[in-house]
Formats: structure tokens, C-alpha cells, sequence
């Protein structure tokens, strides 16, 4: 699947250790990793447990499961003057910090080395022998990032230039000596609350990136597949020997595939927009020319509803546009009316120069007499896999994704489209993109 390895990663620094691989082309590879060694000597069954419903043990979490301090994190407090160490160590234990202190930049670039997982702030002397704060920032800096391992810097001096030489070697924050305690904690805490929400921002982001190639993936190998059934169908029902009670079978797996190759052609479109992968092939059109062949192809839907479909061509107007993404806007604009109108009614189209910002520009209205949308349906229409309270009227299949797409790709020629609604009183969508002249 690709991503076994990195699942293996994630569950390993879950249990707070660390999986390491070495290799050399021709003499094999070897994966190995690390886990912290318990000092529980309890064994599993000697826990306090409860039982579910069936008398199973279920162990009992304590309140330590749950709750950490709010303080829990590591300091690193770097200074070559005792007293100025004792001070930091007694006000940051004061509130529960877990601190680690060093006198020299050398040994305080070991024990960040050693401790790099439980040291979450290093407070950073810049006026020390040998290795100066600046340069113990820099060092650090070249190995994490500025939220990784937030520096502080604690200088007496207070000209700009020695400021600005503190940013420039890659410290987050400084504080200039004599400070003030509480001023210190409120800027630890700060930094400590940034580096977290960061740091969670970063999973959320790898978690969402997994997801998506994970989907995609997915779609890709159930696409080809899904395609060799649904021809394979196509051709069986094209049999005239074929039974009813085949007929039966044979129908429903066709709709099925049918279904499925939608959803799967519209989160891929969907992803590749998001992506910036999708790329447009403009030309100059006529509007009215794809409002009519998007209706010609939509007109056997919506004659097995008994509905009509009533276009106002009016002048003739050009946009510039992708003709096939450009069609599959109105297909799905127009087959929305389609699917939530009830039978017998009507769906009106019409196509009419607009002026928007003081520029020219076409806009097309479709508007249909469905049970129209509510205020929270219109605020989440084109949200992908957002449930409506409006639902097709003819047990029609919805991906979920069709108007989210919509949307997309109405911006990315340069357009607009908005909902006009009332429950109960039909819906209508105006979709607006600049006018060419010709």
C-alpha cells in the first residue's frame, strides 16, 4: 500500500519510542526501534479493572490516563552563572516544568541531543564562554525548526543590533536581564502553547495529506476494475437470450458500477482541483450553444419525471472557458434541478449580460420549483459530502461531492456562483464568469 512503514513509525513514537533503519545496497536492510522500559512491575490482570455488560474485565483507567499538567513540558535553562540557574530551576519547578540545566553551550548541546523528546524550551544565556548563546542557537536551529524547539534568549544587553543578532541566529523570543518572574512564566507558557498547537496543526496536516493519497489510492485501483465490470455488464445486457430473472440480477450490478465510477470520477476531479493539478484548455464560446447541448443530454431525465426544460436564449454571449469542464458545470447545475424538483414541474435557464465590479459579464440562471433550500442548506450546499435537508425527489443517486466541484471549477475560470432560495419556493443558482467580446 505504500504507507505500512509509516503507520509502523507513527504507532511506535505513540508508545514514545523510536524506529531507526540502516542499509547498504547488495548487503540487506535492517529496521529496528526502541521502546522506553516500564517501571510498572505490575502485571496486566493485578490492575483494578470493572466489567462491561458481559462480565469481561475492562481495566480501569486512572485520573494519570487522562489528565497531565498543563506544566508537564521540558525547560532546558542554559547559563554559566550558578546563581542565574538556581533561580530559573527553583521558579520553573515552581510550576511543575520538568528542568534540565546546563553552564556551557557544549553541555547543554548534549543534553538537548539526549533528552530531545522531553525537552520542549530552551531558555538561552547569550553572554557564556566558549560557545556564546548566539552561536548555541544557531546550532540548534540548524537541527529544528523555530516550533520545534522554541529558544528564548535571556540577554542584558538591549541595543537593536544585539537584538537583531539574537532573530538572526534563530531565537523565538527574548527577555532582557533583570527580568521579571512573572513576565518570564507568561512568555515560557506562551512559547510552550505555540510549539504544541503547531506541532498539531503539522499531524493534522500529515494525517490529512495520508488520507488524501490514501483515497487516491483507493480510487485509482477500484477505477480500472470498475471499468472492466461495468463493460462486461454493458455487454451481457446487450444478450436479447438473456431471462427475466437475469435481467434482474444483471441491472442492479450495472447501476451499481454505474454509481461507483461517478463517485469515483468526482473525487479524483475533486482532489485534482485542490491539488492545482487540474489544468484548464480555454477557448472562446457561445454560452447558449452549451446551455443547449448540456439540455439535450439531460432532456431523457427529465422526461421520466415529466419535467420541463424551458431555455430563454436571448442575446448570443461568449465566455472564455474550458468547454468540457464549462458542460459539466451546467450538467450539474441544471441535473440538480432535475433531481430535487418534484415530478410535472419546471426548470427555467436563462443566460443574460451582467455588470459585476464595473466589468461585463455573463451570467446564467437556473431556476427550478423543488422544495428550495434553508438558510444552514445554502451555507453548506458546496461543502464536499455535506446531507441537505432537501433530498432527491426521484430516489436519484447523489455523490456529495457535485456542487462542491461545482464551485471549484467555476473559480478557477475566473467566476462566481451563488444560491437564491426559500423553503418551499424552488431554488435558483446564478453562476457568473466574465464576458468576452468578439
Amino acid at each position: 500500500t505504500g504507507i505500512g512503514l509509516s503507520i509502523a513509525k507513527q504507532l511506535v513514537e505513540l508508545h514514545g519510542g523510536e524506529l531507526k533503519v540502516s542499509s547498504q545496497k547488495n548487503a540487506g536492510t535492517e529496521f529496528s526501534f526502541s521502546l522506553p522500559l516500564s517501571e510498572n512491575k505490575e502485571t496486566p490482570h493485578e490492575q483494578p479493572f470493572i466489567t462491561d455488560k458481559t462480565g469481561s474485565p475492562i481495566f480501569e483507567p486512572t485520573v494519570d490516563d487522562f489528565v497531565r499538567s498543563a506544566n508537564s513540558a521540558g525547560i532546558l535553562a542554559v547559563d554559566d552563572d550558578p546563581i542565574n540557574i538556581y533561580i530559573l530551576q527553583s521558579l520553573l519547578a515552581g510550576e511543575n516544568y520538568k528542568v534540565y540545566t546546563a553552564q556551557d553551550g557544549e553541555q547543554a548541546y548534549e543534553i538537548l541531543e539526549n533528552e530531545k523528546k522531553n525537552i520542549d524550551l530552551v531558555l538561552l544565556d547569550v553572554m557564556m564562554p566558549s560557545v556564546s548563546g548566539y552561536d548555541l542557537c544557531r546550532r540548534i536551529r540548524s537541527q529544528y525548526k523555530l516550533y520545534e524547539k522554541p529558544v528564548l534568549l535571556l540577554t542584558a544587553r538591549q541595543r537593536e543590533e544585539d537584538l537583531f543578532m539574537g532573530f538572526e541566529s534563530g531565537a523565538n523570543d527574548y527577555l532582557t536581564k533583570p527580568f521579571n518572574t512573572v513576565e518570564l512564566l507568561s512568555r515560557v507558557k506562551s512559547l510552550i502553547r505555540l510549539k504544541k498547537i503547531t506541532m498539531e496543526n503539522d499531524i493534522l496536516e500529515s494525517s490529512n495529506t495520508l488520507k488524501t493519497r490514501l483515497m487516491h489510492m483507493a480510487s485509482h485501483g477500484l477505477k480500472n476494475p470498475l471499468t472492466i465490470i461495468n463493460g462486461n455488464v454493458s455487454l451481457l445486457l446487450q444478450d436479447s437470450s438473456l431471462g427475466t430473472k437475469t435481467l434482474d440480477l444483471v441491472m442492479p450490478a450495472k447501476d451499481a458500477c454505474d454509481k461507483m465510477l461517478c463517485l469515483i470520477r468526482e473525487f479524483l476531479e475533486n482532489a485534482m482541483i485542490e491539488e492545482g493539478k487540474l489544468m484548464l484548455d480555454c477557448e472562446i464560446i457561445n454560452v447558449g450553444r452549451l446551455i443547449n447541448k448540456s439540455m439535450q443530454g439531460l432532456k431523457p431525465k427529465a422526461d421520466l419525471k415529466k419535467q420541463k426544460l424551458l431555455f430563454d436564449t436571448g442575446e448570443p454571449l461568449w465566455i472564455n472557458a474550458d468547454e468540457t469542464y464549462f458542460l459539466e458545470i451546467l450538467d450539474n447545475i441544471i441535473g440538480n434541478g432535475i433531481k430535487y424538483s418534484p415530478s410535472g414541474k419546471r426548470i427555467w435557464i436563462s443566460c443574460y449580460r451582467s455588470i459585476n465590479n464595473g466589468r461585463s459579464s455573463v451570467t446564467i440562471s437556473v431556476r427550478d420549483e423543488g422544495p428550495g433550500m434553508t438558510k444552514d442548506d445554502i451555507e453548506k450546499a458546496f461543502t464536499p459530502f455535506s446531507i441537505l435537508s432537501a433530498k432527491p425527489t426521484g430516489d436519484e443517486f447523489s455523490t456529495g461531492l457535485g456542487l462542491a466541484t461545482t464551485r471549484q471549477l467555476v473559480e478557477l475560470h475566473g467566476g462566481s456562483i451563488e444560491i437564491k432560495s426559500d423553503t418551499g419556493c424552488g431554488c435558483e443558482f446564478l453562476i457568473t464568469f466574465p464576458e468576452c467580446k468578439i
